[in-house]
């Protein structure tokens, strides 16, 4: 009987560990850097160059399910747009709704800790990501 118990106990453990296993993209990702033509710019190179942080340029909530916001700030636009995603493995596919940057359709991949995006008009232009603080 103890033996069944215990062999329940672990199944059981082992089931809680799986489910917990999510996503590394679930949670809300904030701009740490942009690279453009080949020049990166840093948070604080950012705010003297735009008059604004640099993590409300971009920020995504990539929640659960596939479903996320994409919220920006520019110079003279703010707003956000809806998005569906898919990963695989270190890398993510971002369906927008609507058009940003000239596209709908972002790639991303993790490296290190910071997520890298791509895919907008312009050819050399990334915008990386790290994971927001979760309190």
């Amino acid at each position: 009987m103890k033996k069944f118990i215990i062999a329940m106990l672990a199944a059981l453990t082992a089931l809680f560990c799986l489910a917990g296993c999510g996503s590394e993209f679930v949670g809300e990702w904030e701009c740490t850097k942009i690279k453009d033509n080949g020049e990166t710019l840093k948070a604080s190179e950012f705010k003297d160059y735009y008059d604004y942080d640099i993590s409300e340029f971009v920020t995504l909530e990539f929640d659960k399910g596939g479903e996320g916001t994409f919220s920006y700030k520019d110079r003279d636009e703010k707003g956000s747009v809806d998005f569906e995603w898919e990963e695989d493995d270190d890398k993510v596919t971002i369906k927008l709704d609507k058009e940003f940057f000239g596209t709908k359709k972002l790639k991303g991949k993790l490296k290190d800790d910071e997520l890298v995006l791509t895919g907008f008009n312009e050819d050399d232009f990334s915008v990386y990501l790290s994971k927001a603080d979760e309190d």
